[in-house]
């Protein structure tokens, strides 16, 4: 409800559910968030298997593994 609150004092009339989930964080901040939500759907989606996971968000798998680390992403 905060958020809602602060976005409506910000001009935000129909703030969106992103608007929402990311209000008050930096661009950096709410990019590793969005990052960190969606790799986690997809690594469940492929039940935790680099390769399929890899492929479907078009990284190398070496790639994935440094977002995994960079992100704090473990099973």
């Amino acid at each position: 409800m905060k958020r809602l609150i602060e976005l409506l004092d910000m001009g935000i009339d129909e703030p969106s559910a992103y608007a929402l989930k990311y209000a008050g964080k930096t661009l950096k901040d709410a990019t590793n968030d969005f990052q960190k939500e969606y790799i986690l759907q997809i690594l469940r989606m492929y039940e935790w298997d680099k390769g399929p996971t890899s492929k479907h968000l078009g990284v190398s798998t070496s790639n994935l593994y440094h977002y995994l680390y960079k992100l704090d992403i473990e099973r």
